[in-house]
Order: structure tokens, then sequence, then C-alpha cells
């Protein structure tokens, strides 16, 4: 019998999954945000997410270039359309 449903965690962990592995642009990874957000907020599963050069090391170089404020942070967040969900 063919299974029905998905869990919402897979559903997040294959958005990560696109999100690093280089075959989508910026504007299908923005689709793939915008369509993952809406399923963990309908389903309360929504604990927000990060850029991922900030996670990779972005943050690393803020904290080395002196933890600049906006708008100068922006360039550590890195490409923001590359996230990682919570």
């Amino acid at each position: 019998m063919k299974r029905k449903t998905i869990e919402v965690e897979e559903i997040k962990k294959r958005a990560n999954d696109f999100m690093r592995n280089g075959y989508f642009n910026a504007e299908q990874r923005k689709i793939i945000q915008s369509f993952v957000e809406a399923i963990l907020m309908d389903t309360g599963n929504y604990k927000g997410f990060n850029y991922n050069y900030w996670l990779d090391k972005g943050y690393d170089e803020w904290v080395a270039a002196g933890q600049p404020d906006f708008p100068e942070k922006y360039k550590y967040l890195g490409d923001q359309s590359q996230v990682t969900f919570y």
C-alpha cells in the first residue's frame, strides 16, 4: 500500500537539503522557502531559520570584523535565498 502522507519534519529536511545542494537558483530557492515556511506555519512547526553562509562562516567573519551593525552586517549573511529551517 502506498503511503498517503509525509511527515512535516521530512519536508523540512528535504528543503534544507535543497537549499544546500546547488541545483537550484536563487529564485527557485525563494519559492521553496516560501512554500516550506507556509507548511511549517500552517502546521504549527515553524521555529525560524538562519542563513547558510552565516551558519557556515559569516558569523565568524562578522565577529572578526568587530561585529558591525546593519547595513554592513548584511554582507556577512550571504545569499539570503539559502537558508536552513529549524
